[in-house]
């Protein structure tokens, strides 16, 4: 009979360990995971302000370096698309942001025939978890139209080649 209970008293103990150390693990990896949000969010506001400071001078190619997954847009894509929240509150009419990307496993739900949706999924992403620039010159950056994806920085560095007389920012061939 004791051999039972002490079995039992033992079998418990190791539950209650296992939970703990479940409980730790979790909250380790959350940590982990905001502190990495918080790194990338501040590398992608160094690079955009970096982009916005080049066209401010009139340079015609950047390098993008971080963060690494993240794309480049412009908003708005057309006459009648909305603006984001994030610039119309600071009175802005044409923004230029950085968000990370959709992965392929929620893009798999985004059928490429119907943009619209994929946009709107960048649209609510960027007010949440993303950072924009005012676009004083209106430029597009690789717009949605015709079946076009925005600017993906991976493999970094990308090199942005920017066309003024056509208002247009695009990826350098080769990188």
């Amino acid at each position: 009979m004791k051999k039972g209970l002490l079995l039992a008293e033992e079998t418990l103990k190791m539950i209650l360990a296992l939970i703990s150390l479940s409980i730790l693990a979790y909250l380790l990896f959350s940590i982990y995971g905001s502190g990495k949000e918080a790194k990338d969010l501040e590398f992608a506001e160094s690079s955009l302000d970096r982009l916005v400071r080049e066209i401010s001078v009139g340079a015609e190619e950047v390098e993008i370096y971080n963060p690494e997954g993240w794309v480049l847009m412009s908003w708005p894509y057309s006459e009648d698309d909305e603006i984001l929240l994030s610039c119309s509150n600071l009175g802005w009419k044409d923004c230029i942001c950085m968000v990370e990307n959709i992965g392929s496993v929620k893009r798999f739900w985004y059928d490429q025939s119907f943009t619209q949706n994929l946009r709107d999924a960048f649209f609510e992403k960027i007010d949440e978890k993303g950072i924009c620039r005012e676009n004083v010159l209106g430029l597009d950056v690789n717009p949605f139209d015709g079946g076009q994806e925005p600017l993906q920085i991976d493999n970094p560095p990308v090199t942005l080649l920017i066309d003024y007389s056509n208002k247009l920012i695009g990826v350098k061939d080769g990188t």
